[in-house]
């Protein structure tokens, strides 16, 4: 069973999730999501748009340069989000102002700035690989140039590891204007959209019990199977189960429909899109009713439910009819026992379920009645 130590932090017996809320995280997202298609244009973007009109040219200039350069911000993005994951080591806490950040990003060393800027982790590199180019770009092989021009133009890897102390100073300045500028009125404008979105996050991943369930059921482009984790992108990559001790997740409202992932030590980053207009304050009447839709929101809980509409079975009996096993069911039953869909009642040794036929009834009444108390 999930424990709940630390806030927004739980342990499940083998790994743990955390749910990080990171001003610096969001505002090299809200970088990035400039670089999205149009037709993933976010309706948290109105607000910042609006705001880089009035910005100072230059600074717009050196903002769009460093983003052509750098694969549209994700690789700072990395920076960032390893500045949270760190920060919680150390302290334990989930929230991390951008001042705070700001201040661990000064005291991280070239070395390991280089190591997580590039993502060598990811790409089979060691430490010892970032000191050696670091003390010596010139001993890069044909082969790691390649490697590292799927994120920086080949031609200027070389340059980019010679000047990187200057890179990383430059870009604490650049980032600390745009913050002051014009993130900072953005942030007071979706923070409370971050805030309902983890505290969901934190419900569901409760009700689930089981971290790598709720990795499994976070985005539809990452699959859990047999002890592997697929992550569906352009390059598809796979990740063993048994390497990630640590989940930390980034809810953003600048993502789009696009999933980012990382990996450091025995940890694996999650960073993704969540809706900003979706998480708006709908009152406690209505989070019952987020309940049961979310709970009903899925084909397998909803075959489930029709199986069970006036006929009890027990977790096996569903496991054959669906072709799945005991615990996937079990699992499902569990976040739809919780959201009131269920009974249950022990008979000798089985344990039968039934639809909260009732709740149904009502719950057509129940949503007419929210809107209309609105």
């Amino acid at each position: 069973m999930i424990s709940a130590k630390i806030k927004n932090s739980f342990y499940d017996g083998v790994r743990t999730v955390i749910f990080h809320k990171s001003e610096l995280v969001e505002t090299i997202a809200s970088l990035h999501s400039l670089y999205a298609e149009k037709s993933e244009k976010l309706h948290s973007l109105k607000n910042l748009e609006e705001k880089l009109d009035n910005l100072d040219p230059g600074v717009k200039y050196s903002l769009w340069k460093y983003g052509e350069s750098y694969a549209g911000w994700l690789l700072i993005m990395d920076i960032a989000t390893y500045i949270s994951c760190m920060h919680y080591e150390e302290t334990g806490e989930t929230y991390l102002t951008f001042e705070a950040a700001m201040k661990e990003y000064d005291k991280i060393d070239l070395v390991t700035y280089l190591n997580i800027f590039l993502g060598m982790p990811a790409l089979g590199y060691e430490r010892s690989d970032a000191v050696r180019w670091l003390e010596n770009p010139d001993t890069m092989s044909s082969k790691d140039i390649k490697t590292i021009g799927q994120y920086i133009a080949q031609k200027d890897v070389r340059i980019f590891i010679k000047n990187i102390k200057e890179l990383k100073d430059d870009l604490r300045d650049l980032l600390t204007i745009y913050w002051n500028d014009v993130f900072q009125s953005v942030w007071r404008d979706i923070e409370l959209s971050l805030d309902k979105t983890i505290d969901s996050a934190n419900y569901e991943c409760g009700l689930l019990g089981d971290v790598t369930q709720y990795i499994a059921n976070v985005h539809s482009s990452i699959k859990v199977s047999k002890g592997t984790i697929f992550i569906q992108k352009d390059v598809p990559y796979m990740i063993d189960l048994d390497h990630v001790k640590k989940v930390h997740v980034f809810p953003s409202t600048f993502s789009g429909e696009e999933l980012l992932i990382d990996t450091f030590d025995e940890s694996l980053v999650i960073y993704y899109n969540l809706n900003l207009m979706d998480s708006k304050y709908v009152g406690q009447q209505g989070k019952e009713l987020c309940k049961i839709f979310k709970a009903l929101g899925d084909d397998t809980r909803l075959k489930i439910a029709k199986i069970l509409w006036g006929a009890p079975a027990t977790t096996q009996y569903l496991a054959g009819m669906l072709g799945m096993a005991p615990s996937t069911v079990s699992t499902h039953l569990k976040v739809m026992k919780a959201a009131g869909l269920l009974t249950n009642k022990a008979i000798k040794k089985f344990v039968y379920y039934e639809v909260n036929q009732e709740a149904l009834v009502q719950l057509g009444e129940q949503l007419v009645r929210y809107f209309k108390e609105s």
